[in-house]
């Protein structure tokens, strides 16, 4: 028998472990009694043999704990933003970073504004985690799988069952060991921390409490091209742009000819579909060797997890290079600066090939700029035109002298000619990078319907919590997802102290 159960060691399961034994030894100081809880008063299960993997191996084993203060949910979790915006209010950034700090953990923020321990390690927030759980009376029990949760208060088999009976236990909770021998758990609460809802047997054991599931997909992956070639990035592996907008697109539906009269119909040329931006993410960009990776990639998949979901992960983006760049004339002034030079700054450059050199250096990579002029060569025809005054055409556009372009007609020729590619460059996209178990899902419980959020309980069946990836919450990389195991947690833990308390 166990007064509160936690399903699940990890983050979310241990957070939410130790702030019920926080919480019951603070209520029991305040009444006057000892504190502390009996050994077996809280019991986590883990279905593994190793308790907190994910934060072991989280951020290349460095684990990033969270995020500055600053960042807001609404930016930064697709899914569950209003439930954290509220709930930080209670436990937010500073509250964890605050509590690991009290337990000898010393974090620092990166520029980017992760929090990571200034070890470099993850092992000291995994020794900090079980230490502060065992200090408080926390049994772990490893290698036990839970099969079935169901309640038995008031039910004809808490009736039938004298143990059950006796001790007052709400919810009966089977499990199984490594070795394959079944017994049961008898407890008053549960907190459900088991982790993301894509497996069945985790759907099957939410269920079974009466949970609202939503379905589970991806989140956070990197997306593979169906031809490099063909879309103009093949041997640019390695090239990371600081600063590109990536847009999905969908084409609009065509007027069927159907609509019209068949005498209309007949006479009018039916515009092919026009394309338009379902979903668009901006920052900095990864090519790699078979697809796009990178921060504005990632938080594509994660805002459109269920659209990409749909379409079998088959879509078409276009991506802006330089969506820095108001208009063709902010990229002709640019382009004119080359020849020109900057003052201070950057030298002339004249006798280089226009592929030689990025008007954009260090925001739009050399190697990228010269793809980009290389396939514009099809639509330069007025550019080159314009280089008339110098003589017959002799080489392609990647090839003309920089010197050629420090006029306001010639690079402002250029600018429009590089353009489609530099600001539309259309990808395909033919799949998504997997991995075994995802690290990162959208969908799970549903905490907009028949959940307390202000405990994290579920509103049919009164002794159950939720916490961490359980629920239908995802962050983007950075600190966010574990911040919202560490949140949730803290709710579900202190709202299941109360069975702690005596009247």
């Amino acid at each position: 028998f166990a007064r509160v159960c936690v399903v699940g060691g990890g983050a979310a399961g241990f957070y939410s472990a130790v702030a019920c034994a926080e919480a019951a030894a603070a209520a029991a100081a305040a009444a006057g009694r000892a504190p502390g809880i009996e050994q077996g008063g809280i019991l986590i299960l883990e279905r593994s043999a190793k308790v907190l993997h994910k934060v072991s191996i989280s951020g290349g084993g460095r684990c990033n704990v969270t995020h500055c203060a600053s960042k807001l949910p609404m930016d930064n979790y697709p899914r569950g933003a209003d439930l954290v915006a509220k709930l930080h209010a209670r436990h937010g950034p500073r509250d964890t970073t605050a509590w690991f700090q009290s337990r000898g953990v010393a974090l620092k923020t990166e520029p980017d504004g992760r929090v990571f321990p200034v070890s470099d390690s993850s092992e000291c927030v995994v020794s900090c985690l079980r230490s502060a759980a065992e200090s408080l009376g926390v049994s772990i029990l490893t290698g036990t799988r839970v099969v079935s949760a169901s309640r038995l208060n008031g039910t004809r088999s808490c009736q039938d069952d004298p143990t059950a009976h006796s001790v007052g236990a709400r919810f009966r909770v089977a499990v199984e060991g490594d070795d394959g021998i079944t017994s049961e758990v008898l407890c008053n609460r549960l907190i459900f921390c088991c982790g993301s809802t894509q497996k069945r047997s985790v759907k099957k054991l939410l269920e079974g409490v009466g949970a609202t599931l939503r379905p589970t997909v991806p989140s956070l992956f990197s997306l593979l091209l169906a031809d490099s070639k063909e879309d103009g990035v093949d041997g640019l592996e390695g090239v990371s742009v600081p600063d590109a907008k990536v847009e999905l697109l969908e084409d609009e539906p065509p007027h069927e000819v159907g609509e019209f009269p068949a005498t209309v119909g007949a006479l009018l040329e039916i515009p092919p579909p026009r394309r338009v931006v379902v979903a668009s993410q901006r920052g900095p960009l990864l090519i790699t060797h078979d697809g796009l990776s990178g921060p504005a990639v990632l938080r594509l998949s994660a805002w459109s997890a269920y659209e990409l979901s749909e379409r079998s992960y088959r879509a078409r983006l276009r991506i802006q290079w330089a969506p820095f760049l108001a208009d063709v004339d902010e990229a002709a002034a640019a382009i004119r600066a080359v020849p020109a030079g900057i003052p201070g700054v950057r030298p002339p450059i004249r006798r280089k090939g226009v592929g030689e050199k990025s008007p954009w250096p260090g925001r739009v990579p050399s190697r990228l700029w010269q793809r980009l002029v290389e396939r514009s060569e099809p639509s330069a025809g007025a550019c080159l035109a314009s280089l008339a005054r110098f003589g017959p055409k002799e080489y392609p556009l990647a090839q003309q002298q920089w010197l050629r372009f420090e006029s306001p007609e010639t690079s402002l020729e250029l600018a429009r000619a590089v353009w489609s590619q530099l600001q539309g460059h259309e990808i395909v996209v033919r799949g998504r990078r997997e991995n075994k178990m995802e690290f990162v899902t959208a969908g799970g419980v549903d905490w907009r319907e028949g959940i307390n959020w202000d405990r994290m309980e579920s509103r049919t069946v009164p002794g159950v919590h939720f916490a961490g990836e359980v629920l239908d919450v995802d962050g983007i990389t950075g600190g966010f997802n574990f911040q919202g195991c560490w949140t949730t947690g803290y709710v579900a833990g202190c709202a299941a102290a109360e069975e702690f308390v005596v009247e």
